[in-house]
């Protein structure tokens, strides 16, 4: 093998061998994981005797915690689920919603119970069709609730790429109101071509996290969900944006117009053409 041989497949193993590590140090780093559709709901009637029994143990909490957000669960209409959510082990997460609280819609909040009796949390979601000051998404109050709901050590872990960071996601989701039902992979539904499975966006260099979600359980639209962590787990800032479904047009091929035989021509006369003298 020649000198310049052996030095030019030397190069390309060398370049072969660090070009993991060469994309590990550019800008962004996307990471794909299949991920949970949603978090489990339990209607009321069945949860399990124990978490009835602290709901029940802390119902009047509940009432005074949603009164003082303007909510009457003294009136008719109210039901509630539980969101299972292993992100949440010290609390016990129930979204209540009234569907005809006026004649504008419904309204809606999401209480987290703690299982120790300790202080309840609420965080307003609609009011008789209408969001809050701000929706519930962008408060800086759910933001709150989040980080203290979710212990640091778990969110710490979750938000690695290695752990469940969109369950993490549908956590603060829900916590927010959103019965949120999310790609985990680029669906293949021409209406959802442009919608982002469940990715993770981690930047070299710098702590921020971005979990980013598609929601396609709305009519007619998806929502993407972009919320930023730190390196610990903490919630900083969340970002929604809704996109209408692409369009679809089905496109029937028409049949192709019918040909016309044509005859089949006579064969061409072949014409005698006589050669100068001397010509062979």
């Amino acid at each position: 093998m020649s000198l310049m041989k052996l030095l030019s497949t030397i190069g390309l193993a060398t370049l072969l061998l660090a070009a993991p590590h060469a994309r590990s140090q550019t800008g962004t780093l996307l990471t794909q994981r299949q991920a949970p559709m949603h978090l489990r709901q339990v209607n009321s009637s069945q949860m399990s005797s124990a978490d009835r029994a602290v709901v029940t143990g802390s119902w009047s909490s509940v009432q005074q915690k949603a009164q003082f957000f303007g909510y009457d669960l003294s009136a008719s209409g109210w039901s509630y689920v539980q969101v299972q959510s292993p992100d949440t082990p010290d609390y016990i997460m129930l979204q209540f919603r009234r569907p005809h609280a006026t004649s504008t819609g419904a309204s809606a909040f999401t209480a987290l119970v703690s299982r120790q009796g300790g202080k309840v949390w609420v965080v307003p979601v609609l009011y008789g069709g209408a969001t809050p000051w701000k929706s519930a998404s962008t408060m800086n109050y759910t933001r709150e609730v989040f980080n203290r709901a979710v212990p640091l050590s778990l969110a710490k872990h979750a938000i690695h790429p290695d752990g469940n960071w969109s369950q993490l996601g549908l956590t603060f989701t829900s916590l927010a109101g959103d019965d949120a039902v999310v790609l985990s992979a680029p669906s293949g539904k021409l209406k959802w071509i442009k919608a982002p499975g469940a990715t993770l966006i981690v930047t070299q260099g710098h702590p921020y996290r971005t979990v980013q979600l598609s929601d396609v359980h709305l009519q007619g639209a998806y929502r993407i969900w972009d919320l930023a962590f730190d390196a610990q787990g903490r919630l900083l800032r969340v970002r929604t944006a809704i996109q209408p479904d692409t369009p679809v047009r089905l496109l029937h091929a028409q049949a192709p117009p019918p040909g016309v035989m044509l005859p089949n021509p006579p064969a061409p006369q072949g014409k005698i053409v006589p050669t100068p003298n001397g010509s062979q």
